[in-house]
């Protein structure tokens, strides 16, 4: 994924790539710890990633923890409301990210 790639903040990198890993809890551990001003990429990344990731763990978990959807939920509409061009697709996301992030549009 490009967005990996164009990115020079090591703990970002690290988080992405534990995304990609299927490390979903280490993904969004990383990216609550990690701090960025809105506006900013590292925000629209940290926002993108860590919505999917906690998306991941809710549908992993069974859809059962409504708190995790909506914290997902939330992030998800953070990354669009930091970046509304980006359309997440199938080639690097799940069938179902891709609808969530539709939906919080």
């Amino acid at each position: 994924l490009a967005l990996i790639a164009i990115h020079r903040n090591r703990a970002v990198v690290a988080a992405l790539q534990s995304y990609f890993d299927g490390n979903y809890q280490e993904c969004a551990d990383r990216l609550r710890a990690f701090s960025s001003a809105p506006g900013t990429r590292a925000h629209f990344l940290q926002s993108l990633f860590r919505g999917a990731a906690l998306h991941a763990l809710y549908w992993l978990g069974g859809e059962r923890d409504a708190a995790l959807l909506t914290e997902a939920r939330e992030d998800l509409r953070a990354a669009h409301r930091a970046d509304s061009r980006f359309a997440p697709t199938s080639a690097d996301f799940s069938p179902r990210l891709v609808e969530a992030y539709q939906s919080v549009r």
